[in-house]
């Protein structure tokens, strides 16, 4: 495998090899070296040494290019471009020495390796690190517009601001995914009390998250592409916490060094370096460091192009209405920018913009109607109560006898007459387009799979109520159930059903009012009872072990929260249904969800006994894991610097009972367990210097729980004197308002 020329995990083995033998040949085959492999995907070299290793050159035969090495008959092509000797080096393996690692990158000139021997290296004069590893990502991150506004905390870049132990949901940075030069959120992770619940997320009694390097969480950084063919830089614009696979470099010159990154000749350094699709931290250390002129001059044009563009896309959370987007040439006036010779001028930026969609305007006057964004020139009031939009296809006039003749929509009637011819849709009514093509065409697309406007559908899609999640409340269900009544009651009177049809039960039945009788008795078994099973059979999709009343918990995400009302979106949306399917499976790990509490009481609080972070989800932190809670509150102490409690409300439990607070079962855990309490904070102390937390101003620990000191004078005294000999810090006792002193 071609592998060992290059990555980091075959290091020594090069230097053993390249030490110790001569190096003679190489044959760099990469893929469809032999026939036989057929279709698999193997890398081939061939490498001839000897045993003794006088100083001497060697030869490298690449036959064919990687952009050219995929074909029907690449063998063949391989074949001849060796008889051709195509794609031939001589090479002198002991100067790559020189790359760190000692990859052989054999078509290095000697003016390509001098070049980079001198110039100074990214780990010379920046930090590179790797992020956070939630070991869950479905359960812990979720797209800002699944949220409610009020939860997000997002501050820019520049800000000195840092998240509270209230802020529940934060800015995440993960995979690149095509973006570069800037990083919209696009992800938020869930933060209470500094990431609790991640911080104790095990799985089969092991550690599953890896919340590493967090001491450069919130910090300004640029952040890398990890994976891909082509290597991108980007500059957050918010601060966040970071992924795995959003590594990111920290400088004090972030627009010099995302400018750098971004040039050409640094991405052909990386994929010499690890010429796979992975790039690595350590690949990032050996990037050479090539100072740029007129790196701020570009990141201000391109902020002002990226503001722009942000401000016109529905799913940015800085968006106001939808407009032209100068943003994809800003971006290819940036390449030609960073890759202009040394010395030469800016090249100048003349705004070239690409028009928006017919979509775009449609979807927002959409959201107008449904109260997502204020409307223009109608009172704040004339929205569509609750949320809510019925279509009743039954209707012949195409704004009246539905919702589709409220005040609230006549913007929605005038972006459909000045849009229809663009939107690439057969539809003649704007309520034919809404109710059949707008959530698969333009709505579910936007919204990157999770669409916050849900098309409650009857079978046939003759009766379709959408509503807007974030309005949802209590009245939403009632009204709509009236309002459907209403229909039933129109449609009896304008064309009475027949003994035949009032028979018929069958939601296939395409006669209107056996459709509109099925649809009502759906939605009155998800409202009040919860969605049925996707399968008859039990083994194929768990049912419901307690009948609940829908409700909707907007942190649990679109996806949960719509797997339960799957059979009302089945019509027009099929994943959900396959949602429901795995939430109803305690095997595919979905009790953190509200929507598993409340149909499965039983499971999720035996779970919640098993697994610390389902615990500290569901508010039975301190009644199943005291010792841990305890353990946590020390250290959340150390990260806020102040009397950090964590509080939970008294819990119901699924056989009704109710538990103590979080006070109560605190402080019945330190009178049971006194010792064990005091040992957690030796550890937690150890912790604490061991790591360096605050280093230079780790003199003292300060506990804020008064009630030990007072109830075990002794131990706590035993306990002050081996920190002090072991350690050289103070302990004091604080009450949990700040007050106290030496023990």
């Amino acid at each position: 495998m071609r592998s060992w020329l290059f990555t980091k995990q075959f290091s020594r083995l090069r230097e053993r090899l390249l030490t110790h033998h001569q190096l003679l040949a190489l044959g760099d085959f990469e893929h469809g070296a032999f026939e036989q492999l057929g279709g698999m995907v193997v890398s081939v070299c061939a490498s001839v040494f000897r045993r003794d290793r006088p100083p001497t050159t060697a030869i490298a035969l690449r036959p064919s290019p990687p952009s050219i090495s995929k074909g029907v008959s690449r063998t063949a092509a391989k074949r001849a471009a060796i008889r051709c000797q195509t794609g031939l080096h001589t090479f002198h393996p002991t100067r790559l020495q020189a790359i760190p690692e000692w990859p052989l990158v054999y078509w290095w000139s000697d003016e390509t390796l001098e070049r980079y021997a001198q110039s100074p290296k990214l780990a010379d004069a920046y930090e590179v690190r790797q992020g956070m590893a939630t070991g869950d990502n479905h359960r812990f991150l979720r797209r800002p517009w699944e949220l409610s506004r009020r939860e997000l905390w997002y501050v820019p870049v520049d800000s000195s601001a840092l998240p509270s132990t209230d802020t529940q949901w934060v800015p995440y940075v993960k995979g690149a995914a095509g973006k570069t030069w800037f990083e919209p959120l696009d992800h938020v992770v869930r933060w209470g009390l500094g990431a609790l619940e991640i911080k104790t997320h095990t799985r089969n009694g092991r550690q599953a998250s890896r919340p590493q390097n967090e001491r450069f969480y919130f910090r300004p950084g640029v952040c890398y592409s990890t994976i891909g063919a082509r290597f991108s830089a980007r500059l957050r614009r918010y601060r966040s916490v970071f992924d795995v696979s959003g590594s990111s470099v920290f400088a004090s010159d972030p627009a010099q060094l995302c400018c750098m990154l971004n040039r050409s000749a640094v991405g052909e350094v990386l994929a010499s370096l690890n010429p796979t699709v992975n790039f690595q931290v350590g690949d990032l250390k050996r990037v050479p460091l090539i100072p740029m002129q007129g790196a701020s001059d570009i990141i201000a044009t391109l902020h002002h192009a990226f503001a722009v563009h942000e401000s016109h896309r529905e799913t940015s959370v800085t968006f106001r209405r939808p407009g032209p987007s100068p943003w994809r040439y800003a971006q290819e006036w940036a390449r030609t920018a960073v890759d202009r010779p040394p010395h030469a001028p800016l090249p100048p930026y003349i705004e070239q913009l690409d028009s928006e969609s017919s979509a775009d305007h449609l979807s927002f006057a959409f959201g107008r109607a449904l109260g997502r964004f204020e409307p223009a020139a109608s009172p704040a009031d004339a929205v569509l109560p609750h949320g809510l939009l019925l279509l009743d296809r039954t209707q012949s006039t195409p704004d009246a006898g539905d919702d589709l003749g409220h005040p609230g929509c006549a913007a929605l009637h005038r972006v459909w007459a000045h849009h229809r011819n663009t939107l690439g849709t057969e539809r003649i009514t704007l309520r034919d387009y809404l109710a059949l093509e707008f959530f698969s065409k333009v709505h579910e697309p936007m919204y990157e799979r999770r669409p916050i406007y849900w098309p409650l559908s009857s079978a046939h899609r003759t009766f379709v109520a959408w509503i807007h999640i974030h309005r949802f409340d209590a009245h939403t269900v009632p009204t709509l159930l009236r309002r459907l009544h209403e229909v039933r009651t129109r449609l009896e009177q304008s064309t009475p059903p027949s003994d035949s049809e009032r028979s018929l039960r069958s939601p296939r039945t395409r006669t209107p009012h056996a459709e509109l009788r099925s649809f009502i008795d759906q939605i009155e078994q998800c409202a009040q009872r919860g969605p049925p099973p996707t399968s008859p059979d039990p083994q194929r999709c768990v049912p419901r072990a307690r009948d609940r009343e829908f409700e909707l918990h907007l942190d649990d995400g679109v996806r949960i929260n719509s797997a339960t009302l799957w059979p009302l979106l089945l019509p027009q949306w099929k994943a959900p249904r396959t949602w429901w399917t795995e939430l109803a499976s305690p095997r595919t790990r979905r009790d953190w969800s509200h929507a598993a509490r409340r149909y499965w009481p039983q499971r999720v609080e035996d779970h919640c006994a098993k697994e610390p972070s389902l615990s500290v989800r569901h508010g039975c932190f301190w009644r199943y894991h005291p010792a841990r809670a305890w353990a946590c509150e020390l250290r959340l102490q150390a990260e806020f610097g102040r009397a950090v409690r964590i509080e939970e409300s008294p819990h119901t439990h699924a056989d009704g009972s109710t538990s103590s607070d979080h006070a109560t079962l605190r402080a019945r855990y330190l009178a049971a367990h006194p010792e064990e309490a005091l040992a957690a904070v030796e550890r937690e102390v150890h912790r604490r210097v061991a790591q360096g937390t605050h280093a230079s101003s780790v003199h003292a620990f300060r506990l804020y729980e008064a009630t030990l000191a007072r109830d075990h004078p002794e131990a706590v005294r035993r306990l002050e004197a081996r920190i002090s000999e072991r350690y050289g810090v103070a302990f004091q006792v604080h009450t949990p308002d700040g007050h106290g002193g030496p023990v």
